[in-house]
């Protein structure tokens, strides 16, 4: 029994099947058993003194022989090459010039032994474009990290040749670098629609997570060269093959969010030539309808960034998909503000933004009872200081618009907080998106908002308004003009414009806003103090 527990541990020490001899010692090898307190341990050769080959086996033997064959068969081949030169740079912080150049040299070395060495031989020929499919994959998100652009070409030409014999989860990645570098490569990007096209007859996609990052990249590519039309047949193709996969599967909450969100991007898409829109083919409308269903029945797994990227799809697909959908898609909202009313403590500022604007897009009657619960995770926020700094401009603006926009939140004690915070930081500075968004949400809360609105408008007013786009500048006209105040910042503006007529290059634009704002909202548009008529005509001698 102890010679049997010995071979045991000799097993497992060093991987040599050796009995022991009757005086109990073992062969000696590569590796000799050694005890100390009973326990065995692996030694090696060297330290055992023990010599490799045994003494007394010629190095011609048949055992040497085997040797040599096995070193030789351990030659790297030009994708083994590729591969470790890919792990080199994917462990190093940056890419150097010389990685670059083992990278190219190692990928053009094996994607020339793909062809010539597997001609005829049609499995190999598939096993070797796969391996090579799996290191170009892993490649591309280091090379963007890097930002070398260059390189990513040089892989998207490689993988359009050799796409069909890929996963889809290559695809994903390889199309994901390419839209974070920016780079136009519309060949790639036409063989990756028609990949994509049929992914749903070839099961080339196994996981939601692959799906969601292949449509996000597609929903983002269209530009010189690669249509529109072209992603939306992609997408809808990826949308095909992702409900059988969430039906099947126990997808993650992180998942489904992110397919629902990546749906809702691609929903954006404009399609000329009276191509079907996305939101009405089926295979997409079922594929949001299955994802925020599965969502439904794991929110209680989801933690905050997850419930608020849910949020936001569900806002931007709710207003164009059908009646049905929509009842899904706003049980799914619902689902998320009774989550934020049990777990308010996990959700950051940003996250809780979130939500209020996904409830201001989706500006449906929901029931008050429904909704106290965000509320109050926003009043105890915005009426504790410390937490009240951390909530960006852009978050004030997305729960001021919501305050604007949700019936009974314009009179709820945090929305008072969110104005008395906005006041406190109208010296700070504002994008323009962020102005807009401010200026419209004020204004549509009456006198408890004109405070904070004359006090915003103030000091951004000072730069010009040439700084701003001309849809910014005709929101806040008409926002500001509606409100009636009796003298803001923006008076100055118009005064100067009253005063050069005809306008100076730098008024051309703002009043060419300002005339768009004239005839939308000429019967309530009101300055105290400026002459309307002085306004109309520099406008218009702005744009002769």
């Amino acid at each position: 029994f102890f010679r049997v527990l010995q071979f045991a541990f000799n097993v497992r020490a060093s991987g040599r099947w050796a009995m022991p001899r009757r005086d109990g010692q073992f062969p000696q090898g590569p590796h000799q058993a050694s005890s100390h307190r009973g326990r065995f341990q692996a030694v090696p050769a060297e330290a055992a003194g023990a010599s490799w080959p045994p003494p007394g086996q010629p190095e011609g033997s048949a055992d040497g022989r085997r040797r040599g064959a096995n070193d030789q068969a351990t030659a790297a081949t030009p994708l083994e090459e590729l591969s470790r030169v890919v792990s080199i740079f994917r462990q190093s912080p940056k890419l150097d010039d010389e990685g670059a150049r083992r990278f190219c040299e190692a990928l053009e070395g094996a994607t020339a032994a793909i062809g010539p060495e597997a001609a005829g031989r049609r499995m190999a020929l598939d096993s070797r474009a796969q391996r090579l499919g799996r290191i170009l994959g892993m490649s591309a998100a280091p090379i963007a990290r890097a930002g070398r652009g260059d390189l990513l070409s040089l892989v998207c030409i490689h993988a359009a040749g050799h796409m069909q014999h890929f996963a889809g989860r290559e695809v994903a990645e390889i199309a994901s670098a390419v839209v974070t570098l920016g780079l136009m490569e519309p060949r790639f990007f036409h063989t990756c629609a028609a990949f994509c096209a049929r992914a749903h007859s070839e099961r080339t996609f196994g996981t939601i997570h692959d799906v969601a990052m292949a449509i996000l990249a597609i929903a983002r590519a269209p530009g010189a060269g690669f249509p529109a039309e072209d992603a939306a047949n992609a997408v809808e193709g990826l949308a095909a093959a992702a409900t059988p996969i969430l039906r099947q599967s126990h997808s993650s909450p992180r998942d489904t969010a992110e397919l629902l969100h990546a749906i809702a991007q691609a929903l954006e898409l404009q399609l000329v030539g009276g191509a079907t829109p996305l939101h009405a083919r089926p295979s997409v409308e079922l594929a949001m309808c299955v994802a925020a269903e599965q969502t439904r029945r794991i929110i209680h797994r989801s933690n905050a960034r997850d419930a608020a990227m849910i949020a936001g799809a569900v806002a931007a697909a709710d207003v164009c998909m059908s009646r049905a959908s929509r009842g899904v898609l706003r049980a799914c909202l619902l689902d998320v503000v009774q989550l934020l009313r049990f777990r308010g403590d996990e959700f950051t500022a940003h996250d809780l933004a979130a939500v209020a604007a996904a409830l201001a897009k989706v500006g449906g009657n929901f029931d008050a009872g429904t909704l106290c619960g965000v509320a109050d995770v926003l009043q105890a926020r915005l009426d504790d200081r410390r937490h009240a700094s951390t909530f960006s401009v852009g978050d004030l603006c997305f729960v001021l618009w919501a305050s604007a926009s949700v019936a009974g939140w314009a009179e709820a004690p945090f929305t008072a907080a969110a104005i008395r915070e906005v006041r406190s930081r109208a010296s700070g500075p504002w994008s323009a998106q962020d102005l807009s968004t401010v200026v419209q949400a004020l204004s549509r809360l009456g006198p408890a908002g004109h405070d904070a609105l004359q006090a915003v408008t103030e000091e951004p007013c000072r730069m010009a308004l040439s700084d701003l786009g001309q849809r910014d500048q005709q929101a806040i006209f008409l926002a500001l003009a509606r409100a009636r105040l009796p003298r803001c910042g923006i008076h100055g503006f118009l005064d100067r414009c009253c005063a050069t007529v005809p306008a100076s290059g730098a008024l051309r634009a703002p009043l060419r806003a300002l005339l768009a704002a004239l005839s939308i909202g000429w019967p309530t548009f009101r300055f105290d103090g400026i002459d309307a008529a002085l306004l109309l005509e520099a406008a218009v001698c702005c744009v002769r």
